[in-house]
């Protein structure tokens, strides 16, 4: 079984320069254009190899930032930018608080943020202009997971059922459904239309031969965005495995007790893999 790890963000870099007067802040919409500088918002998507994903474009969004001092309660709110990710604000020197809310076009009343992300206790000054901000996807909506399996033939894998879960260990619930056919590869393709976004989900994967013996399991990460879909594509050559053994001796690690632990296939007593234990956990 491989687990698969995951992690998803998007960076986005808000570019502020500040005014030598007074006043504490000033309103963006407010402010004149010669003393306000461009605020340059770039997003950049970044995922983790082996981990189902939506594919976002960033240029479908509406953005909205919010920002006030630390040590006040109201936030100022920017107008509403798109397209070119470009925003004018004007900033005295302090320690501000920032949200960037990011909204579906159709979503003209702004009242459902998709991504959100916020950097809080930031010191802006003449030196220090730049704040980085990392967006994720909000709770409360959904998306759809899309994972196929090419299994290599040779493991004689005629149907595979999945299992959505909160965790990587979880008994099988799921349908078995015939694979299909090919010539080097069979094909099992999982969906699902209705994975809550934000929130770390996996499928596991249960690989039965014509006789329902469970051949191999496989687990996969997915994160969902709302309205997106997250897909992965993973080829299956053979059965894997990992294997942790601790050794002890009364009660305590028995890191130098040289056993050995063989591990053998049982469908193949030629493929077989032997662990010394040389410390307390022997790993394959």
């Amino acid at each position: 079984m491989k687990i698969k790890g995951f992690n998803f963000f998007v960076l986005t870099a808000l570019f502020f320069t500040f005014l030598s007067c007074t006043n504490i802040l000033t309103d963006d919409s407010k402010s004149s254009s010669a003393n306000a500088d461009k605020v340059s918002v770039s997003f950049n998507f970044s995922s983790v190899n082996r981990t189902a994903l939506p594919s976002v474009d960033l240029t479908n969004y509406v953005y909205i930032v919010q920002y006030k001092l630390s040590s006040e309660t109201e936030y100022t709110i920017s107008s509403a930018f798109s397209g070119n990710n470009n925003i004018s604000l004007s900033l005295a020197a302090g320690t501000y608080d920032f949200t960037v809310n990011a909204y579906n076009s159709s979503d003209t009343s702004f009242s459902t943020p998709v991504l959100t992300g916020s950097s809080t206790g930031k010191a802006i000054s003449s030196s220090s202009n730049t704040v980085s901000i990392v967006l994720s996807a909000v709770t409360g909506g959904t998306g759809t997971v899309s994972i196929t399996l090419n299994i290599a033939k040779s493991l004689s894998v005629t149907q595979v059922s999945a299992v959505l879960s909160d965790s990587i260990t979880n008994t099988d619930s799921g349908t078995k459904t015939a694979v299909t056919n090919g010539t080097t590869y069979d094909i099992f393709t999982y969906s699902n239309t209705e994975v809550p976004s934000g929130v770390s989900k996996y499928v596991i994967f249960f690989l039965y031969d014509s006789s329902e013996n469970l051949v191999t399991t496989y687990v996969d990460s997915v994160y969902v965005v709302s309205g997106l879909t997250s897909s992965d594509t993973y080829t299956i050559n053979g059965t894997t495995f990992i294997a942790t053994v601790t050794v002890q001796k009364n009660g305590t690690d028995w890191t130098d007790s040289g056993l050995e632990v063989t591990l053998v296939n049982t469908t193949d007593s030629s493929d077989t893999v032997t662990m010394t234990a040389t410390t307390g956990e022997v790993g394959s």
